[in-house]
């Protein structure tokens, strides 16, 4: 990564953890729910 400093900068910037992409996901699901007005299955 040392010779190609941008994209490594981009990565650090832009990149998310396992978790936060988990947590996005979920919340994006549930306004999706809430738009369709969809009730979760259990």
């Amino acid at each position: 990564m040392q010779k190609l400093p941008l994209i490594a900068l981009c990565l650090r910037r832009y990149s998310e953890s396992v978790e936060d992409y988990q947590i996005r996901r979920i919340c994006q699901i549930f306004i999706t729910f809430k738009e369709e007005d969809v009730e979760p299955s259990h």
